[in-house]
């Protein structure tokens, strides 16, 4: 997925991917940037904050939801999954689920969705036995 995106929040912020970057401004002048694999996800929070969830660190870009907004929030949602399953494709080996590495990482996802509160103790261990058949 080499291509160029860019979503434009109204002129509240910005996120783009390029060069395997996501990058964000928003209209205070706070500014960003992620490894795009590090980035596995975006949603809203109370308050109108689009939410980043980075392997490092998330960030909270205040942007207003409206229906403009919700459906660039999905567009991103839907472009990092495609990103994570054609990299996920490229790292698994042949006739194999997943490689130890990649299933490494696909629990640490896991875990760090639970810590974040995006799925619960019970979800967390449905996903992981899915992943260790």
């Amino acid at each position: 997925m080499e291509e160029k995106k860019h979503w434009d929040f109204s002129g509240h912020a910005s996120i783009a991917i390029e060069n395997n970057q996501l990058t964000w401004k928003a209209a205070s002048g706070q500014a960003g940037s992620y490894p795009l694999p590090s980035v596995s996800g975006a949603n809203y929070e109370a308050g109108g904050f689009l939410r980043l969830i980075a392997t490092l660190q998330n960030q909270l870009i205040p942007v207003p939801k409206t229906l403009a907004s919700e459906q660039m929030v999905s567009e991103i949602q839907e472009y990092l999954a495609v990103f994570h399953e054609q990299a996920d494709t490229h790292t698994s080996a042949p006739g194999d689920g997943h490689t130890n590495s990649g299933l490494t990482d696909e629990l640490a996802k896991l875990d760090h969705l639970k810590t974040l509160g995006f799925i619960t103790e019970e979800e967390f261990h449905q996903m992981k036995q899915k992943l260790q058949l």
